[in-house]
Parts: structure tokens; C-alpha cells; sequence
């Protein structure tokens, strides 16, 4: 691993676990009413799929049980929407 691709990966890790801490214990029909708590989530998975797109296609290739593409859409959805 590159260390640019360490970095990407490091700062996925950090958003995803982000994402968990501010979603925990909160259901669906609350967070679809509650736009703080999406703005507080929307972001977050906008860097991760960000940095995804960032990783090197052998990094892609030598994890390729993770879809690359879908994350990186939910970045294109979030930040282009």
C-alpha cells in the first residue's frame, strides 16, 4: 500500500466511524425528519466516497470485495445533487 493510499484509507476509516457515532441509536423515520442530523451525516459520507475515488485503481484492484463505484456515486449524489 501507497502511503497516499494509506492516507485515503485512514481518513475512509475516520468518516465511516464518524457517520456510526452520529447515527448511533437514531432510527430511520428520525433522522428523516431531523435535518441537523442529516446535514451532521451527508457530509461525512461525502469525504469518505471523496477519498475513495482518491485510492489507486492496484488498491482498487487488490480490494476489489468493496464496490468502489457505489461509494464514490454516493459522493458524486451528495456533492452535485
Amino acid at each position: 500500500m501507497t502511503k497516499r493510499d494509506k492516507a485515503h484509507v485512514e481518513n475512509m476509516l475516520m468518516f465511516a466511524l464518524r457517520i456510526q457515532r452520529r447515527i448511533k441509536n437514531v432510527d430511520l423515520a428520525t433522522f428523516l425528519d431531523n435535518e441537523e442530523k442529516q446535514d451532521l451525516i451527508l457530509y461525512p459520507m461525502g469525504q469518505l466516497g471523496e477519498n475513495a475515488n482518491k485510492v489507486s485503481e492496484s488498491f482498487r484492484d487488490e480490494h476489489n470485495h468493496i464496490l468502489w463505484n457505489p461509494v464514490v456515486g454516493v459522493r458524486n449524489r451528495i456533492f452535485h445533487s
